[in-house]
């Protein structure tokens, strides 16, 4: 029988609200009895079919597990030498970073969990454990520090006889009295098991709060062979700092015989009358320094550049000042990188900053004969300056290929660069939108550049030929003025885009303070040239916000960027995308 409420003779009624008489009642329960008695068989033959089924469920996987374990024996991976798994191990560490990190998720950790041969021949290939970067929070058991250490030594006893590359993040504890008592004696023991393998450590990167240095640096044997050292002083204790200046780290670099990247960050006790050259480094060998923040002179800058004839890459401070020695010429043969930011006490007068500035600015670039340079950085953080064609004119610079400029410059000067620096692949000019009380320096990008960047029938040669990516940066801080009408057009900047995304151009990242505006020709134009493959983005800041950080998820968050490639930091406020 078919048991379909179509076919019931109270198949009218069903679904609605009608209420049965008494009557109608009984028979409805004449009507269950047959397909109650029904249900029962089907639920029975349900289970039966049911365990019918979950027994050939279990055959199912006791015959999958049955192949997979001999399917197994027939894996390729299987006849792989060990000697070829550990070469394949090597080249799954990490690429984006110098050190490997106490992860079991990643190399080459992650190698001793699949299984035990795996594990064996992780742990007998020294290349793997030759590099750690390990953290220790500020406040940390006794028992669970002593086994860091205990795991560190062993890391690093894995590495055999090879050169090391160790990373050290301390954490830092603004309120000292929280620290356990302990805390210097256990940093005692961890450095007492890092000099263990100092002849052997080839790069050092230490990043300690002030009250660790001392204790590190009269624990601390020679690195005769350590080539790279870079060290980070977190906060600023006055009763327990020595400084970069002391005796003893002056000691510590002392010990270093074959140092030849230097990089020194924070030490904010330090003044700029430190006497950076009397550090006992051997600056014959040195080809890379950073010292930030904190700036040094322009004598110090020329004195140590002229000991350095190795220089590859430089990145430094300098104070503006009012000395004007003639400096002798310093030939740096090997630099290909420099990065200068020029600072300023804030007292003097606009003209005097100008002056001071351009003056300090062009007695460096000529004093430093660096024929090889490729990228060039120029900074300036002080109040507005507006830096003419002075400081660049005479300068050689046929080999640049990444100009940074965050500084104020006049379009005059801007022009100056298209002369010296013919073969540019990068462009990043941020402008900030500084602005004195009694002056206001508009923006140093014309749409006369764009057009001498533009190839046409009038302009068959462009300046440039061989650019590839340019930033530019328009952010305006609240008191600048926003002209009305602004130096760049959206004619002129489509044109330009369009003739170069033919060339060599492939992106380009303008934001204005401004909005530039197109016709509709325009922004058809700009469309196309992004779906051809133009990475394009122009932005302008509709309204600035205030100077609280915003409260997004990324915030603060440190983004690593391609060399020669920086991200500027954008304001917050709103934005508008101009060709979306």
């Amino acid at each position: 029988m078919i048991w379909d409420t179509v076919q019931s003779p109270f198949a009218s009624v069903i679904g609605t609200n009608y209420a049965p008489s008494t009557a109608e009642l009984e028979k409805v329960k004449d009507l269950l009895p047959q397909p109650q008695i029904e249900l029962s068989k089907v639920l029975s033959e349900i289970d039966r079919v049911q365990a019918v089924l979950d027994d050939l469920l279990l055959q199912k996987q006791s015959i999958e597990k049955y192949i997979d374990a001999h399917k197994s024996l027939l894996s390729p991976v299987r006849k792989i030498p060990p000697e070829t798994l550990a070469e394949i191990f090597i080249h799954c560490l990490p690429t984006d970073s110098l050190y490997a990190v106490r992860n079991l998720a990643e190399a080459p950790l992650i190698f001793t969990t699949i299984c035990h041969d795996w594990r064996q021949i992780a742990l007998n290939t020294p290349q793997l454990w030759r590099s750690l970067h390990f953290f220790l929070p500020p406040l940390l058991s006794d028992d669970v520090f002593f086994r860091r250490i205990a795991g560190i030594t062993l890391w690093l006893e894995r590495s055999g006889s090879l050169p090391l590359s160790i990373s050290f993040h301390e954490g830092y504890e603004n309120d000292p009295h929280i620290i356990p008592q302990s805390r210097p004696a256990m940093m005692a023991s961890l450095i007492r098991s890092l000099m263990r393998f100092s002849d052997r450590m080839q790069d050092v990167y230490l990043s300690l709060p002030s009250s660790s240095f001392p204790i590190f640096d009269n624990l601390s044997p020679s690195f005769p062979i350590l080539t790279s050292l870079h060290v980070w002083e977190k906060g600023f204790q006055t009763h327990d700092m020595n400084g970069i200046g002391s005796a003893g780290f002056a000691s510590l670099l002392h010990r270093m015989p074959a140092l030849e990247k230097l990089e020194l960050i924070g030490f904010h006790r330090i003044g700029i009358n430190l006497n950076y050259r009397s550090l006992p480094c051997n600056w014959k060998l040195l080809t890379e320094l950073v010292i930030h923040p904190l700036p040094l002179d322009l004598p110090q800058v020329i004195a140590i550049l002229s000991e350095t004839p190795r220089m590859q890459s430089v990145s430094v401070g300098i104070i503006l000042n009012t000395s004007t020695a003639n400096y002798h010429l310093v030939h740096l043969s090997n630099l290909h990188k420099m990065r200068v930011t020029f600072m300023t006490n804030g007292i003097w007068e606009l003209q005097d900053r100008n002056d001071y500035l351009e003056a300090c600015m062009t007695c460096l670039l000529k004093c430093i004969q660096c024929p090889a340079l490729l990228a060039l950085s120029l900074h300036y953080h002080g109040p507005g300056v507006a830096v003419s064609q002075r400081p660049f004119l005479g300068l050689v610079l046929h080999n640049l290929e990444t100009l940074e400029l965050e500084i104020g410059v006049t379009p005059e000067a801007l022009s100056v660069w298209f002369s010296i620096s013919p073969n540019l692949i990068t462009l990043i000019l941020k402008d900030v939108g500084f602005a004195a009380q009694d002056a206001l320096f508009p923006e140093f990008l014309r749409d006369s550049h764009l057009s001498s960047l533009t190839c046409s029938p009038s302009n068959p040669s462009p300046s440039w030929p061989h650019l590839q990516n340019m930033q530019i940066y328009f952010i305006p801080l609240p008191s600048v003025y926003i002209p009305s009408d602004p130096p760049i057009t959206g004619a002129t900047l489509t044109a330009f885009l369009k003739s170069r995304s033919q060339a060599s151009l492939k992106s380009c990242i303008i934001v204005f303070r401004h909005k530039v505006l197109f016709s509709e020709a325009e922004l058809k134009t700009l469309r196309s040239l992004k779906e051809c493959g133009l990475k394009l983005d122009m932005q302008w800041m509709k309204q600035l916000e205030g100077p609280s950080e915003p409260d997004l998820p990324d915030t603060g968050l440190k983004r690593h960027q391609p060399d020669g490639i920086s991200q500027f930091r954008r304001l917050p406020g709103t934005y508008e995308n101009l060709i979306e």
